[in-house]
């Protein structure tokens, strides 16, 4: 079949150009089917996040990676935070597969170092025909590049455990009020 997919009644599908190591090309070269085969092994994962069960999870853990690097900060151990601040970075693709649930940003001023960076997120709850909202931002002057990855991560983390918070207050007031909430 051409590139671009099945027949539309199998819902189409789109091309994609990816990059990948050498293993995993030698190893999809064996497969005849190479985007059957990508789509059945990935969509039972991606349906997890997208959004799904593991979105409260990934919440939850964003939440205490903020807690602990906020614990880190007052206590002076900063190595701890850029280890935090890493761990947060690397689960970064997930919480996108989770951005229906909340979301955050984040922008520099481009200025030479030092520079400010903000970190800023939203979450949205439906209630019937309206929508409540929370928005947080913080930000930051960083002195270097390290520096502006953690702060970065650090801000993400903030902003999550915020929003967590506020998704679990809409969450319990609309369970408490009976309202249907979507």
């Amino acid at each position: 079949m051409a590139l671009g997919g099945r027949p539309k009644e199998e819902g189409g599908h789109k091309p994609l150009k990816i990059s990948v190591d050498d293993f995993v090309y030698s190893a999809l070269n064996k497969v005849e089917n190479k985007s059957r085969f990508i789509e059945e092994t990935l969509r039972p994962i991606l349906k997890q996040f997208d959004p799904g069960d593991m979105c409260q999870v990934v919440s939850e853990i964003y939440g205490k990676i903020a807690l602990e690097i906020i614990q880190a900060t007052h206590e002076g151990k900063y190595d701890k935070v850029a280890a935090l601040a890493a761990f947060a970075n690397s689960l970064e693709d997930y919480r996108k597969l989770c951005l229906p649930f909340s979301e955050t940003y984040f922008q520099t001023d481009h200025s030479e170092y030092p520079r400010k960076v903000t970190v800023g997120g939203g979450l949205g709850v439906r209630r019937g025909d309206e929508w409540r909202t929370t928005h947080y931002k913080v930000i930051f002057e960083v002195e270097d590049k390290i520096q502006e990855k953690t702060a970065l991560a650090y801000g993400h983390a903030m902003i999550n455990s915020w929003l967590l918070d506020q998704q679990k207050a809409m969450s319990t007031s609309c369970y408490a009020s009976k309202k249907a909430c979507s």
